[in-house]
């Protein structure tokens, strides 16, 4: 069969932090998934950035200052968060 669709619940049953935020060269992320890459989205939708998480972290050091939408992906699910660049 498919699989149901995860739910809203399903997905804040786990822990996942990410600091600092506002963020100023770089933010880590905290949580018992392990996240493998990311997308990184403007206030407009536009894909701004992608990559691989190396040791829990995103480089934010060459993205203008603004807020931004990251897609943090794992072999089971995606999260997605706001992130503020100083």
């Amino acid at each position: 069969g498919n699989n149901p669709t995860l739910s809203a619940t399903t997905l804040s049953s786990f822990d996942l932090t990410i600091y600092p935020n506002p963020a100023s060269e770089r933010i880590s992320i905290n949580s018992n998934e392990m996240f493998s890459t990311f997308r990184l989205y403007n206030v407009s939708g536009v894909l701004v950035g992608s990559g691989k998480i190396e040791k829990h972290t995103i480089e934010l050091g060459s993205i203008q200052s603004g807020v931004y939408t990251v897609e943090l992906i794992s072999d089971s699910k995606s999260i997605i968060k706001k992130v503020i660049k100083l």
